[in-house]
C-alpha cells in the first residue's frame, strides 16, 4: 500500500477525559461539560475526514483539558502558559481554576509521558513515512473555533479587533524563518502557492456552502483569530520539504454551538470541506 503524503492532523476534536484525570480537576460536573462545549473542536474528525488511502489521519484520542498537543512541551517557549493554557492547563477558558497548581506541577510529567509524547510519536513518525515515499509532506492541521471569541483570546492577543471579527474559514500559516535569513521572508513551511491554494480552495468551498451563504459571509482571513500552523518540533525551522498549512471553520457553519449537535445539512458541510481538502491536496 502506498504511504500517502498528506497528513490530517486533528488534535482537539475529543471531548474524553479519563477518570483518572477527571480526579485532577476542580470543575463541577455542569462546568466542567461548559468548558468542554467551548473548547472541544466539536466533529472536526468527521468534517476533514479522507480515506486513508489519500491521508494519514493523526487524532488525539483525549481532550485537551487533559494535555493540549499543540502547545510546545518546554514551557519556557510556550506562549500561552502565561494564562494557565500550556501543555497541562491550569486555566479554563473564562480564567478560573482547572487544576491546582502545585499539584499540577507534579501532574504535568505523566501526563505528557502518557498522552502528549506518543501523539508527537505518531505524528513524526507519520512525517518521515511521508517523507521517505515521496520526498515531501504536507500537513493539514484541522480545527474549529467558536463564533463568539472567549475570554482567554483577549488577555492572550494584543490587538481586539482581531479576536472580533471573525471570518467563516481561517487559514493559519508558519512564520519560521529559514536558519540565518538576511531579509523579510514569509514562513518556510508554508509557500506562497499552498497560502494562495488554501484561499483558492475555500473560498470556493464557502461560496456554494451547504448552509447557506448568510453564515459564511465573513470570509477567509489568515492567521485570524488564530495563527500558526502545527510542524512536528525536529523538522520545524530545517526542513523545507514538511509544508503545513491550519485549516479552522467557525463553528455555526456546521454545529449547533449550544448544543454541540451536527446542523441539519452537516453531511453537505463535510463533503464540502473534503473537496476543498482534496483541492489543496491534488
Amino acid at each position: 500500500m502506498t504511504v500517502p503524503g498528506i497528513i490530517l492532523h486533528v488534535p482537539h476534536s475529543s471531548a474524553e477525559v479519563p477518570a483518572e484525570v477527571r480526579s485532577q480537576l476542580l470543575l463541577e460536573d455542569d462546568d466542567l461539560a461548559r468548558e468542554l462545549r467551548l473548547m472541544t473542536d466539536w466533529h472536526t474528525d468527521e468534517l476533514f475526514a479522507l480515506p486513508p488511502a489519500e491521508a494519514v489521519t493523526v487524532r488525539f484520542p483525549v481532550s485537551r483539558l487533559v494535555v493540549d498537543p499543540e502547545r510546545f512541551e518546554d514551557p519556557e517557549a510556550e506562549g500561552m502558559e502565561a494564562v494557565g493554557m500550556g501543555a497541562v492547563y491550569t486555566r479554563t477558558s473564562q480564567g478560573l481554576f482547572l487544576r491546582d497548581e502545585a499539584e499540577a506541577t507534579h501532574e504535568r510529567e505523566a501526563l505528557v509521558a502518557r498522552y502528549y509524547r506518543p501523539h508527537h510519536a505518531a505524528l513524526e513518525a507519520a512525517t518521515s513515512a511521508a517523507l521517505a515515499a515521496h520526498g515531501r509532506c504536507l500537513i493539514v492541521d484541522c480545527h474549529s473555533f467558536p463564533s463568539l471569541p472567549l475570554p482567554y483570546e483577549f488577555k492572550v492577543s494584543a490587538d481586539r479587533w482581531k479576536v472580533v471579527h471573525r471570518p467563516a474559514v481561517c487559514i493559519g500559516t508558519d512564520t519560521t524563518l529559514p536558519p540565518n535569513a538576511p531579509f523579510a521572508h514569509p514562513g518556510m513551511h508554508t509557500p506562497l502557492w499552498l497560502r494562495e491554494r488554501a484561499a483558492i480552495a475555500f473560498g470556493e468551498m464557502l461560496a456554494r456552502w451547504p448552509g447557506g451563504a448568510g453564515k459564511a459571509v465573513a470570509g477567509i482571513a489568515f492567521d485570524r483569530p488564530f495563527g500558526g500552523a502545527l510542524v512536528p518540533l525536529p523538522y520545524l525551522g530545517n526542513d523545507r520539504r514538511v509544508q503545513a498549512v491550519m485549516i479552522e471553520l467557525r463553528r455555526d457553519l456546521y454545529m449547533d454551538e449550544e448544543t454541540g449537535g451536527r446542523l441539519p445539512g452537516f453531511a453537505g458541510c463535510a463533503a464540502a470541506v473534503q473537496m476543498a481538502l482534496r483541492r489543496i491536496c491534488a
